[in-house]
């Protein structure tokens, strides 16, 4: 576990957690990233000063993510320049 940030009377207001390290209730919280967890190597869990649960969110991807995340990203930049080349943009005649 990784904190970010305390209050001032000591309450952990951010921090960052493994999947395995969160509590029941930060488990529980219904959030997308935790539907993949697979996809996130660890979680950013942040908490109001009296302790009252904020979010979870998905902090670092893992590196088999990454990669298809990339992959997707070239596919749609390959498509994108194919649709360019095709339709060619119409101007206004004077």
């Amino acid at each position: 576990m990784e904190i970010k940030s305390r209050a001032k009377n000591g309450t952990i207001t951010c921090a960052v957690k493994a999947y395995p390290e969160l509590t029941e209730d930060e488990r529980n919280y219904k959030c997308c990233d935790l539907d993949h967890k697979e996809e996130f190597k660890d979680f950013t869990v942040n908490r109001k000063k009296d302790g009252t649960l904020l979010k979870v969110k998905g902090h670092d991807r893992t590196e088999k993510a990454k990669a298809e995340i990339e992959e997707g990203y070239k596919a749609y930049r390959a498509m994108m320049n194919y649709y360019k080349s095709q339709h060619r943009r119409i101007t206004k005649c004077r």
